[in-house]
């Protein structure tokens, strides 16, 4: 038994060198690539419609990696329909969104890189659609009220988007700040 054991020891080593000897000479095929990382992620987006119309609004979604990756966006969950008018892609993964008329809710669109390597999802990023419509301007009736006694004038703010702050406090959606 102990005979044994430096000839297979041996074998080993021989097997070791063929498969090394092949690997170097390029007999098998060897794949080289990467994976994708994000380069650039899609941010929220908070846009002004102006007189009820359409606006576009660009997303950016750029990833590197070996071969380069394809992208696939992703609205509310679902994959994103290219064929339905209000969105297209660009070069370097950029989806642009033809926004609705007011009145619609933010939209919250993700991006997925992906090669043969792998894949990766981007953050959510949220498009919000901004709109004041114009304030009345007809004449309210005169208001009298005797001196230091209270009064409370009721103000219906127009039609907007999104919810206005009430009481002074710091509204937030997404990473927008306003």
């Amino acid at each position: 038994m102990d005979s044994s054991r430096p000839m297979i020891s041996l074998l080993l080593l021989l097997l070791l060198l063929i498969v090394v000897a092949i690997c170097s000479s390029g007999s098998v095929a060897t794949t080289a690539g990467q994976g994708p990382v994000f380069v650039e992620e899609p941010g929220d987006v908070l846009h002004q419609l102006e007189g009820g119309g359409n606006r576009q609004v660009a997303l950016r979604c750029n990833a590197s990696g070996t071969p380069p990756p394809t992208y696939r966006w992703f609205s509310n969950g679902s994959e994103v329909e290219l064929t339905d008018g209000r969105h297209s892609v660009q070069a370097a993964g950029t989806l642009v969104v033809a926004t609705r008329r007011k009145g619609r809710t933010a939209t919250a669109y993700s991006c997925l890189a992906a090669n043969r390597h792998g894949a990766v999802r981007s953050r959510t990023a949220l498009v919000l659609p901004q709109y004041l419509d114009p304030f009345p301007v007809e004449e309210r009736d005169p208001v009298y009220v005797r001196l230091h006694a209270g009064l409370v004038l009721v103000c219906a703010p127009p039609p907007h988007s999104p919810e206005i702050a009430r009481g002074g406090a710091e509204t937030r959606i997404g990473s927008i700040e306003f």
